[in-house]
Order: C-alpha cells, then structure tokens, then sequence
C-alpha cells in the first residue's frame, strides 16, 4: 500500500526525487532529508531502500493513527510526520 501512495504522490510532482544513479524514487520530495534527520529508521526492512522506508513509514503511520498513538510515531519520526500528515490530507480531499 505505502508503493501506491508514492506512486500517486510522486506521479504529480514534475521533478521527482532520483537516487545517487539517478533512478526516479518513489518518496515524495523531502523524504531522503526527513529519513537521514530522523534518529530512527522505520524497519529492518526499510532501512535496505529509501522506497521501503518510506513504504515502512506510511504503514507504520496508518496504523498510528488506527491505534491512536499518534504521538509516539510523532516523537520517534519527527522529520518524517509532517510529510506523511501532508498526503494523509490530500488523500481527504
């Protein structure tokens, strides 16, 4: 599900973010500077490949906000919830 979202996110942005070989990622713009200012990474998983930390982090959000510990998530990814707060939104309207 996380790919999805980054698809349709990075879909819409003309200039998306490339990787050090130049390969398109699928995380939206900011994300790479969110994910290294971050003490933490999401997974063991995820911290192979920036697509999959983000993918890691989008799940890790949704179920957050299911289980109500937003805050936690907040404390542990500070760099990394303002950007997911901002497609959470834009999947609303």
């Amino acid at each position: 599900m996380g790919h999805n979202i980054a698809s349709a996110v990075v879909d819409r942005d003309p200039t998306p973010p490339r990787g050090p070989n130049g390969e398109r990622l699928l995380v939206p713009q900011g994300w790479q500077q969110a994910a290294a200012a971050d003490a933490s990474t999401t997974t063991d998983y995820g911290s192979h490949h920036i697509n999959e930390d983000f993918a890691e982090a989008w799940m890790l959000y949704v179920q957050a906000r299911r289980t109500g510990t937003m805050d936690d998530f907040r404390r542990k990814f500070p760099n990394r919830a303002p950007i997911l707060d901002q497609i959470f939104q834009m999947s609303l309207q």
